[in-house]
């Protein structure tokens, strides 16, 4: 190589490398080679570097340029100056952007879910046999639940979109996989584990080698817990509402069943959602304020997690429901168990450093059931779970996420495991990257810390999230948003300041220590885990047409439009929140599950007040305002 190239040659690496510690964020990976090409060949044109160069040289250093950077440094590049970011961000733009478009574009068959569609001009849609209803011109929801899926896959029906009878775009599809979730045993020994995501019922007998393998049912559509009753029946809840003893239903509720609970006495209560939460026992119903969705039963009556706070109510007389002691708390609790004059529950906490960073620890609290004084409190990692009550304190298992005991038998959904004391004695393999990144989401860091600490019941073992209040990089808590049903509306976390999926791997590495189990995988599989979890949620009998044209005329569409009910932008908070700092940023949150959170985008108002704080120039009647709360409440 001549003296006059190489020297050219260390001109442009110079002026790049100058281009990239001044501003790494502010120019892309292309025109940062391209900039330093056109100012090396400016200055060899006015020959203050070399001799002229030629056109054909030019173009060959630019292509060299780019070869090196696409076959040496593309991807650590990329996302250091942004430029995955704007790709991610075209990608989902251009897909909820089209003519037809969907919302999520992932069928679950384990999970009900509703999938919203946007189709120019059509009159009518239909996903696997199930017609769509209309929301407005060209929008509609498509209500799915999870038989519907399953017999439809049965008979070889194709996951796809029909518009007006003709197919159209096709879903990704995650298939039912066994998860042993919740677990109860009865006096002779015999034991019960429900597999929600698969409709089935894994029985051991009580015989001394009952380890072997389990008696497998099949029964309706996603069982949710089970208890044996003093006679031994065997009873189990399930979704729609319904109650089983020994398989012929007992009672039916009404759906949804949020929580089922019954103590040894054969004492039973069963949490309803929907339009009218209420506690159900033999004795009759009680109204609530708002869903419940931890309850127990324990030996003085019923006990339940009310948000932040715990409601204790004793049976008295004829099992009616007494009085309630209520005792309040710094964060909703993510488990809550019952038994031998005791509660326990898991909760987290967290302190926020100088730096802004938040320091969160997972802890268990023992409560007295006659008081509901603190008994016992016990900081852990992520690593442990609150599992039981055992001689009247808090029962905590090595388990990544969440565990059931009962008795020496222990079952774990994430883990995929059943055990009995020390023996596995049922194991689902944990082989796709969907399983291995739910594993990754609960495992916790060298600080502690997994990804569920925050938040909790991602894996859909709870029809909604009790978020715990801590948000990334701020000084004041906030309730960490739901991941469910995020994937396709890039950027990510409540800034959108990262860029897609993968991105978000880099805070547990680089704020909470990383993992102690080193796997390269981690990030995509956590990827495929989030992009697997879709929003749960039943066919909501709300006429949503009109609260639909009421949020057309509202204008809501400029930020919230439909299928995904976001425009994937952010905007000043104070846009959103007159009360929130100016210099930040929100990114545009969907809609779509705004029912379930109950609350606007601070977590600290209900739907109704929210809305006359973001939006105050509109003049909205009551029935107008009436009609938009209850499309919101829908979604």
């Amino acid at each position: 190589m001549s003296a006059r190239r190489r020297t050219l040659l260390g001109w442009w690496a110079l002026l790049y490398a100058a281009s990239l510690f001044v501003a790494p964020r502010l120019v892309t990976l292309v025109p940062t080679y391209v900039l330093a090409c056109v100012v090396t060949e400016v200055l060899a044109r006015q020959e203050l570097l070399l001799e002229r160069r030629t056109a054909g040289r030019f173009v060959g250093l630019t292509i060299l340029a780019l070869g090196l950077s696409l076959t040496l440094r593309w991807q650590p590049l990329a996302r250091a100056e942004g430029l995955a970011s704007i790709g991610a961000w075209h990608r989902a733009k251009a897909q909820l952007d089209g003519p037809v478009a969907v919302f999520p574009s992932r069928i679950r068959e384990d999970v009900p879910q509703q999938v919203y569609v946007r189709a120019e001009g059509a009159e009518r849609v239909s996903i696997l046999g199930v017609p769509g209803h209309r929301l407005g011109p060209g929008v509609f929801r498509v209500p799915l639940r999870s038989a519907q899926v399953t017999a439809a896959l049965d008979t070889g029906a194709e996951p796809r979109l029909v518009v007006d009878g003709q197919p159209n775009l096709r879903f990704d599809l995650h298939r039912a996989r066994r998860r042993p979730g919740a677990l109860c045993q009865a006096a002779d020994g015999r034991v019960t584990v429900v597999s929600t995501s698969t409709d089935e019922l894994l029985a051991w007998s009580s015989t001394p080698r009952s380890e072997g393998a389990p008696t497998v049912a099949r029964t309706r559509d996603r069982p949710m817990a089970c208890a044996y009753a003093p006679d031994g029946a065997r009873v189990v809840a399930f979704e729609d509402g319904r109650l089983t003893r020994d398989g012929r239903t007992w009672r039916e509720l009404g759906a949804p069943l949020r929580a089922f609970a019954m103590d040894r006495r054969g004492r039973w209560a069963a949490a309803i959602g929907g339009d009218a939460p209420r506690l159900v026992t033999a004795a009759g119903d009680l109204p609530l304020p708002a869903v419940v969705e931890r309850l127990v039963t324990t030996e003085h009556g019923v006990a339940y997690a009310r948000g932040a706070a715990i409601v204790a109510r004793d049976f008295g007389p004829g099992g009616a429901l007494g009085e309630a002691r209520v005792r309040r708390l710094g964060r909703p609790p993510l488990r809550l168990v019952g038994g031998d004059g005791a509660l326990a529950l898991t909760t987290t906490l967290f302190d926020v450093r100088p730096a802004g960073n938040h320091e969160i620890v997972t802890e268990t609290v023992t409560l007295q059931t006659a008081t509901l004084r603190a008994r016992a409190r016990t900081r852990h990692d992520a690593g442990r779970a609150l599992c039981g009550i055992s001689d009247g304190a808090a029962l905590l298992v090595d388990s990544i996420g969440p565990a059931y005991c009962a008795g020496e038998w222990r079952s774990s959904p994430v883990e995929g495991r059943v055990r009995r004391g020390a023996d596995v004695v049922l194991e689902v393999p944990v082989d796709d990257e969907v399983r291995r990144g739910e594993r990754a989401f609960h495992e916790p860091t060298r600080r502690g810390v997994a990804c569920a600490s925050c938040h909790p019941m991602a894996g859909a073992e709870s029809p909604s999230q009790d978020g715990a209040w801590h948000d990334i990089g701020h000084a004041a808590p906030r309730p960490s948003r739901d991941v469910r049903g995020v994937a396709g509306t890039p950027p990510y976390l409540r800034d959108g300041s990262y860029a897609d999926l993968r991105a978000l791997a880099a805070f547990p590495e680089e704020v909470l220590g990383g993992y102690a189990r080193e796997d390269a995988r981690r990030p995509e599989d956590v990827a495929a885990f989030l992009a697997s979890l879709v929003r749960p949620a039943e066919a909501s009998p709300v006429d949503a047409e009109a609260g639909y044209r009421v949020f057309v005329r509202a204008g809501c569409p400029d930020c919230h439009a439909a299928p995904a009910f976001t425009d994937l932008r952010s905007w000043p908070a104070a846009r959103v929140r007159s009360d929130e700092v100016p210099v930040d940023r929100i990114d545009t949150p969907s809609l779509i599950g705004a029912g379930d959170r109950g609350r606007g985008l601070g977590g600290d108002l209900p739907l109704e007040d929210f809305l006359p704080v973001h939006a105050p120039e509109l003049r909205l009647d009551a029935a107008e305002r009436a009609a938009l709360t209850a499309l919101l409440r829908s979604l």
